[in-house]
């Protein structure tokens, strides 16, 4: 939290806070990556740190909701399909059903109050959502990546086993099919499979540690459709996810050989 304030505070004063949200230029190049260190951080700290005091609560969501604003000003679209995915999480498949009253209560309202507002819809919707671009082009809406993917599909005919090599493109499935073929993109996909399989059944309950990994690993899942090297990469982008997956087969393990050594000495 300390961390992720600091953050926030050092890229709105360095940079949001010269630049228009209007702009289609982007006032801090790498927002993708910092966009997802303070996601990944807010992901943490409501999964595994709810201060039992007063003071330190007040001080824990306001830092909470400064991030969620800068991710919001970064103009991170793919990170914020990530955020989506999240409130979707509370919103339906939380276990606690007061949480999902309250957060689906706020989503009304904030969605109705964009919605009635002009000068709102304008910011959320016009100027982030969309980008400060053209939403009936949707090549234009999604920053060119309709003609980048029907250029990188063209290229799948005669390499469809093992790809065409190393390229850059803003869509981790496809660059790995493209890239790697059936062979690589198979091994990797397969990866991924089982860790999904992993976080979503075998994470069990779903509270702190587990639910963290979780909420980061699909986070990160849905951002990859977006963006190149998620949930790999980059290392400090991403480093958090692993971190709490090892965590949490840590404390799986731990529990499971205690339960183990009590039923020895039974």
């Amino acid at each position: 939290l300390i961390t992720g304030l600091y953050l926030s505070i050092t890229v709105y004063t360095q940079y949001l806070s010269v630049a228009s949200l209007s702009e289609r230029t982007y006032a801090f190049k790498a927002k993708n990556s910092m966009a997802s260190i303070l996601l990944n951080i807010i992901i943490v700290a409501i999964s595994c740190y709810i201060p039992k005091n007063g003071i330190l609560k007040v001080a824990s969501c306001l830092s909470l909701l400064l991030m969620l604003v800068i991710i919001f000003m970064l103009k991170s679209r793919a990170t914020l399909c990530g955020f989506f995915f999240i409130v979707f999480y509370y919103v339906v498949k939380y276990n606690n059903f007061k949480i999902r009253l309250a957060v689906g209560l706020v989503c009304l309202v904030v969605v109705i109050y964009i919605l009635i507002n002009p000068v709102a819809y304008e910011i959320i919707v016009e100027q982030i959502l969309f980008g400060s671009r053209n939403a009936s082009d949707i090549d234009d809406l999604s920053s060119g990546r309709v003609t980048l993917f029907m250029t990188q599909l063209k290229k799948i005919p005669g390499h469809e086993f093992f790809g065409t090599g190393n390229y850059y493109m803003d869509c981790f499935p496809l660059m790995m099919i493209v890239q790697y073929g059936i062979v690589g993109s198979g091994i990797v996909f397969a990866f991924l499979a089982k860790m999904a399989y992993t976080v979503t059944c075998k994470f069990k309950p779903r509270t702190g540690i587990c639910l963290a990994s979780y909420l980061l690993f699909w986070s990160a899942i849905v951002n990859c459709l977006f963006e190149a090297q998620p949930p790999f990469g980059p290392g400090i982008k991403c480093f958090l996810i692993w971190t709490m997956i090892g965590f949490s087969f840590a404390t799986i393990f731990t529990k499971r050989k205690r339960q183990s050594l009590k039923l020895d000495v039974v």
